[in-house]
């Protein structure tokens, strides 16, 4: 089996956390629900360490297994934290 890609960010970047999530475009993705957890998009990274701090930040929907991380409109890069990282997620995968 594949490995997913936020796996492999994960071990890359070497953040260990207990899960992670990859969505180019940084709007929608599956659900944390292990935590510390990543959710990275084509150019970084923001990290969550608890599921409160999560939840303060990216709400569940539109179903109960996914989440859109649409912070008025900008995805994870607009959210408290966010990292830019070199070289580039995107340019891993």
């Amino acid at each position: 089996m594949a490995k997913h890609k936020g796996k492999i960010l994960n071990e890359h970047y070497g953040r260990g956390a207990k899960q992670a999530r990859y969505r180019e475009n940084g709007v929608w993705y599956h659900l944390l629900t292990e935590f510390p957890a990543d959710l990275y998009d084509a150019n970084g990274v923001i990290g969550f360490d608890t599921k409160a701090h999560y939840q303060k930040y990216i709400p569940v929907g539109p179903d109960a297994q996914s989440t859109h991380a649409d912070v008025m409109g900008r995805g994870i890069s607009h959210i408290p934290g966010y990292e830019e990282l070199t070289p580039s997620p995107s340019s891993l995968l």
